[in-house]
């Protein structure tokens, strides 16, 4: 037998932080191969923790009255499972442990069965040559053949640090299937799916690393290595790109196989800066295990190839870099399950033209309101359409057990490329906007953040075209009045509120941000009559902003503006609350009134009430303008900012975050069926950030319940009651496709702020869309206090409603030698469409229907002599 493990002469002991740092001298012949603490727990692969050990010597070893003791992370007392048999070389043994709960799926066989019940991220494994209970947090028994420290606050482990943190979906793996043990738990282990072997398992030889693999043969053709965890050699090969935790490698031309499916390049994790030796142009031999990584906190995501703990030996340098791979279209298509650049996994790529299609983001410092771009974009390759989100839940996602067979799945949208522009040293960072044109971008290939992403080179020889934002639309006419919507981000004053996690704004950023938000409101949105703004801290901010605006339209002299406030405080612990500016020139304040604030809905994973809005309803009834002044409309707007999607698939929280955005959905269609039953009905205008699509997303149909349309009970996890009648109208499904967005997440195109309006008043909205200028624009434009770009990560809903009900033709177009004339009627019904030649002599031209918000097309030959239309009704 080995040099006992642990022993007092194997020993190096050093105190850092109050921690014991362990190593042996020497390898184990049985080791702790495998470690799974999650069993039983909301969303565990497995229903039981396990402990899985191996010989890695090449003769057998009896177990017999050996045990596996365990201790919390900082724990001194050992529990024991007692172990016998025999164990043969380059055989498993699966030790079954205890369960956190009833979830998960059964393990194999077990060899061996013991009552421990292990943490799912944190503690400590050893292996015992006897059955006596270990002593203290660090035991230093000479009994101890093997021992394994595992997560961040284990107090002890061999080694530099203790394994990488296991959970509900991970276990801790020796790597080289158990033979690598360089008593070193940070570095003999990583982290992977659970796959618990035992005594029925191939075997595995401990055999001789040093034998040269080629970078292909490494990668393999699929998307998992076939080496994962085993100990490899590479041949000589070239650095072609550094990172600040490691470095890409590729093969040289010449050494490459004849295999399109294979990759020639492999990214090495050096954990930190690289080392020294290595370079850009160095050809190298590198010597570590090969790992299929995943982030600790997205331990589902597709894994990235790459060699860990390396061995590096320069053979020269100032070599070529191999040729870049010219990316067309059809590699990374619109359909697929995106490992279709998998065979490019590491390489050096390049692409001729890349579509922005979500423009550079960044990060804020909040208190001093300004935007860090981090050179990060998305785009698409010449040909393919922006990719928007669609109906169902992610692929990514694993369906909650309740999910019925018909809920509709989410592709991702696989056409996405993402762009680290200054992710290698000395790279440009890249800002552009959506839509701009980025050609010759040459790289390497990563894959980050779910994403295939390409790393620029420093070399740079990229151009950038069309970098301009798109223009605004024609301001509000004579005989129209306007609605907007409008999420503020997040907007705080200058004074801390104790009793909320708010923001204290510098002076500067603050006066900066109420600059930012005038421009927004006067200029690109033109001064709406009636602004729904949600993420404003409190009331004083919001008269601080009227103000603001008031005193910035007097100076432009626009003397009929004059914007009030109004905000009720809800109970967001973040201290952001629904509200209105309303232009009380043009619009008369009936009542203001906070909705719901003391609802509740019973959490499932408690079964006790919860409060139902953080951010409550705010519905507002007004006068809005009419054909004359006596002649004002009166309407009633709720501004609304629902629960947001995040967490809706944590397995622990899920549930919660489910039922909760399902009660507030059914919440405000009770409302709404409430106001069209009052007599007469009112015209209701719904408006704000609901956190929702405009169509199913599979967990809760929140839109289509509100609107009256619920999802069938077999298409959504939970379905909603029709709970509206009439139905409301979406504006957002009357957009054209292309514009239906009002916000970008992971380079995904997505309508989460609408206006829903009750039929009668659909029929007066003369036009409605996105002003856009925050979504497309890059994160940098948020710290130029003097454009209004980037106000916000959210684009402004807007509506324009006609002052009355007269017929109108709102646009004529010649195409295609006809001539085709846009109505609308004002109420839905038919409308009569006359024509003149002279405007004093009108015929009839023709009669048709309109739809259910009174618009209609007309289309007749275009008259060469030209002709005047007007609309009537019947």
């Amino acid at each position: 037998m080995n040099n006992p493990v642990l022993s007092f002469r194997a020993w190096a002991v050093i105190t850092l932080a109050g921690l014991l740092l362990a190593s042996r001298a020497s390898g184990a012949e049985v080791v702790i191969s495998q470690v799974y603490g999650g069993g039983g727990n909301s969303g565990a692969t497995f229903r039981n923790d396990f402990v899985e050990l191996f010989n890695r010597s090449a003769s057998a070893v009896s177990l017999l009255d050996w045990s596996v003791q365990y201790a919390s992370s900082a724990g001194t007392t050992w529990q024991i499972a007692t172990l016998s048999g025999t164990l043969e070389p380059g055989a498993y043994l699966l030790l079954q442990l205890g369960s956190g709960g009833a979830n998960g799926q059964p393990l194999p066989a077990a060899d061996a069965t013991g009552t421990l019940n292990l943490s799912a991220t944190a503690g400590k494994v050893a292996l015992v040559r006897n059955v006596l209970p270990l002593t203290s947090a660090c035991p230093t028994s000479p009994g101890i053949e093997d021992f394994v420290g595992y997560g961040s606050s284990a107090a002890c482990f061999e080694g530099s640090g203790p394994s990488p943190a296991p959970s509900a979906v991970l276990a801790a793996f020796r790597a080289g299937d158990g033979c690598a043990d360089f008593t070193n738990n940070v570095t003999d282990f990583f982290t992977s799916t659970p796959a618990p072997r035992n005594r029925f398992s191939t075997r595995v030889a401990c055999g001789d690393s040093s034998v040269p693999r080629a970078l292909h043969d490494i990668q393999g053709t699929g998307a998992r290595s076939p080496l994962v965890g085993r100990s490899v050699t590479t041949t000589g090969n070239i650095v072609t790109a550094l990172r600040n935790n490691g470095f890409f490698l590729q093969s040289p031309d010449a050494e490459t196989d004849a295999d399109p499916a294979t990759s020639e390049a492999v990214f090495v994790e050096t954990f930190g800066t690289p080392p020294s030796n290595v370079a850009v142009g160095n050809a190298i031999v590198v010597s570590g295990f090969v790992e299929e990584s995943t982030p600790s906190s997205d331990p589902t995501a597709p894994p990235r190839t790459q060699i860990i703990n390396p061995t590096i030996t320069v053979l020269a340098t100032g070599a070529p870099l191999p040729a870049a791979v010219t990316l067309a279209p059809t590699d990374l298509p619109p359909t697929g399950n995106g490992s279709s650049l998998e065979k490019f996994e590491a390489m050096r790529v390049r692409v001729d033209s890349l579509t922005v299609v979500a423009a550079t983001e960044g990060f804020l410092q909040e208190a001093s309101a300004i935007g860090i771009s981090d050179g990060l974009f998305h785009g698409v390759l010449a040909g393919w359409p922006r990719p928007f989100r669609e109906p169902g839940i992610p692929l990514i996602e694993p369906l909650p057990t309740n999910a019925p067979p018909g809920v509709a799945r989410f592709d991702g949208n696989p056409e996405r490329l993402r762009v680290d522009s200054n992710a290698q040293p000395g790279a440009t960072r890249i800002e552009v906007v959506a839509g701009a044109v980025v050609a010759n971008l040459t790289g390497v290939l990563d894959f980050e953040q779910r994403a295939w992403t390409l790393l620029p080179d420093p070399a740079g020889g990229f151009s950038v075209g069309g970098n301009e934002l798109p223009g605004l639309p024609p301001p509000t006419r004579p005989g129209e009045w306007m609605l907007a919507s409008l999420n503020l981000q997040r907007f705080f004053d200058t004074v801390e509120d104790p009793a909320v996690q708010d923001v204290v704004l510098t002076p500067t950023a603050f006066e900066g941000r109420l600059k930012k938000a005038s421009l927004t409101i006067l200029q690109r949105l033109g001064a709406p009559d009636i602004l729904g703004v949600v993420e404003v801290e409190n009331l004083s901010t919001l008269q601080t902003l009227a103000a603001r605006l008031n005193a910035d339209a007097l100076t432009a002299g626009r003397s009929n503006v004059t914007y009030g406030a109004w905000l009720e405080e809800g109970t967001d612990v973040g201290g952001i609350d629904c509200g209105y500016l309303v232009n009380t020139t043009r619009v008369e304040v009936v009542n203001v009134v906070q909705i719901g604030r003391e609802a509740t809905y019973i959490n499932p994973l408690t079964g006790q009430p919860q409060l139902l809005h953080d951010r409550p309803p705010l519905l507002l009834r007004a006068l809005v303008p009419g054909e004359t002044t006596g002649a004002r409309l009166p309407v009633t707007c709720i501004v609304n900012h629902l629960r947001s999607l995040s967490g809706i698939d944590d397995p622990s929280d899920g549930a919660r975050v489910r039922a909760k955005r399902r009660a507030q959905a059914e919440h405000v269609a009770a409302l709404v069926q409430e106001r069209q039953a009052l007599t007469p009905p009112e015209h209701l205008i719904l408006i704000g950030d609901f956190n929702a699509f405009e169509f199913n997303d599979g967990y809760v149909d929140v839109m289509g319940t509100i609107r009256g349309r619920p999802a069938p009970t077999n298409e959504v996890v939970l379905a909603s009651a029709d709970l509206v009648a009439p139905d409301l109208v979406l504006l957002t499904e009357r957009l054209p496709a292309p514009e239906r967005y009002s916000y970008v997440f992971d380079g995904n195109a997505q309508a989460i702020d609408h206006i829903l309006l009750s039929p009668s008043l659909c029929a007066r909205v003369t036009r409605h869309g996105y002003i856009r200028g925050n979504v497309d624009a890059p994160e940098s434009f948020r710290s130029n206090f003097n454009r209004p770009e980037r106000l916000s990560d959210h684009d402004a809903a807007v509506a324009w409603f006609g002052t009355g009900d007269a017929p109108m033709v709102l646009s004529a177009v010649i195409r295609d030698g006809e001539v085709e004339l846009e109505l609308l009627s004002g109420v839905p019904g038919s409308l009569r469409i006359e024509a003149s030649s002279n405007l004093r002599d009108w015929t009839e031209a023709g009669q048709l229907d309109t739809d259910e918000c009174g618009r209609a097309t007309f289309r007749e030959s275009a008259s060469p002599q030209g002709r005047f239309y007007r609309a009537t009704r019947p």
